[in-house]
């Protein structure tokens, strides 16, 4: 880009859709009918975030369809970096979003993480925010495109926070039904079980990315 005194210039990629807008549109499963063309895709997002953890040294914490888009060349990317932190050195940021807040009530897909995809240290103080969060959101993101890509897409296996207050209460009680849900026993014993470690509450559990990634070809 020519530099100019008084003008920034951003370059930018069209892009056709967002993975929520697919699946709100309905026949996800019809474009995405390959479990290997599937797999392909997510990887370019565990990639995606690997580079941001190990290169950019930030915590996206807000991994979730709307913040998947799909370019023109069906390419799957990640945006929504607003609320993105760094994690270089000792990062001692605690979560700050309050169920009671003016603004959070009124614009809350704007200033706060979705709450549906985020584990419970993005609303709950007492852990430290870390890239080891987003694993969980990958997870939380895996259910649901593996949930639609059947034919009827399975709402059993979608989680829908009702609020902030109660978010740690549902999402406990969502992942202890997680196995009771029958599209999670129809997944590939592999898959079934780095889910289960990436949807584990306790953070020690989690895998790293180079283990997700590895699982996706067993």
């Amino acid at each position: 880009l020519i530099e100019h005194s008084k003008c920034l210039v951003f370059a930018t990629e069209r892009v056709l859709n967002s993975l929520q807008g697919l699946i709100k549109a309905g026949g996800f499963a019809e474009i995405y009918r390959s479990e290997v063309e599937f797999k392909l895709h997510l990887k370019e997002i565990i990639d995606g975030v690997a580079f941001l953890h190990t290169n950019a040294k930030m915590a996206h914490l807000n991994i979730c369809p709307e913040n998947i888009y799909v370019t023109e060349q069906n390419k799957w990317k990640i945006s929504g970096l607003n609320f993105a932190i760094s994690v270089a050195g000792e990062n001692k940021e605690k979560s700050v979003f309050k169920e009671n807040d003016a603004i959070l009530k009124e614009f809350p897909a704007i200033f706060q993480p979705n709450p549906s995809y985020s584990p419970p240290e993005v609303f709950d103080s007492s852990n430290k925010l870390s890239i080891c969060s987003d694993i969980f959101s990958l997870g939380m993101l895996m259910l649901t495109i593996l949930s639609n890509l059947e034919e009827k897409a399975s709402k059993e296996a979608l989680f829908v926070c009702s609020s902030i207050s109660k978010h740690k209460d549902e999402l406990t009680a969502y992942i202890a039904q997680l196995e009771t849900f029958s599209f999670f026993q129809k997944l590939n014993p592999n898959l079934k079980f780095i889910l289960s470690r990436m949807l584990n509450l306790n953070q020690s559990s989690w895998p790293i990315f180079q283990e997700v990634s590895s699982c996706l070809w067993l």
